[in-house]
């Protein structure tokens, strides 16, 4: 009983739990696929400033047969973006957004500087990608859809 109460005790287990999913996020990134992709130091927002997001740039989108442009579409990635501490992660489930070779996947909310990001692929078929934010990175593109989700 005294174990459980140790908060030394949960923080190693949790530490532990979290660094052994990124290995085996990672190890399950890395496939037999043909599709190139990097997560881009810039991130994207709408017009409106409200919609915030991570962009996959897909390097060699134009060489991809057409069944590997379908497998793009409708990829569910999972999101996570850390304070410069290290506490209070954000969470978040979302399905990407693809145009024009990219790949957008919407963050939950608008990143700050020294903040990480993590983007998780639930297919195998892109990296697993993490970037640490910095002023040049919240210099954001501006991005158009029809409908955003």
């Amino acid at each position: 009983m005294k174990l459980l109460k140790n908060k030394k005790f949960w923080a190693m287990s949790l530490s532990a739990i979290a660094i052994s999913t990124s290995i085996v996020a990672f190890a399950a990134s890395c496939s037999n696929t043909n599709i190139k992709s990097k997560l881009s130091k810039q991130l994207a927002q709408t017009k409106d400033q409200k919609n915030h997001f991570a962009v996959y740039e897909i390097e060699n989108y134009t060489k991809l047969t057409d069944e590997e442009k379908k497998s793009l579409e409708n990829l569910e990635f999972g999101v996570s973006i850390l304070d410069k501490d290290g506490k209070n992660p954000i969470n978040i489930k979302v399905k990407g957004v693809q145009k024009e070779g990219k790949i957008y996947v919407k963050l939950p909310r608008k990143p700050e500087v020294n903040e990480k990001l993590l983007v998780v692929p639930t297919k195998n078929i892109l990296k697993t990608e993490a970037l640490v934010l910095n002023n040049d990175n919240l210099n954001y593109q501006t991005v158009t859809f029809e409908q955003v989700s």
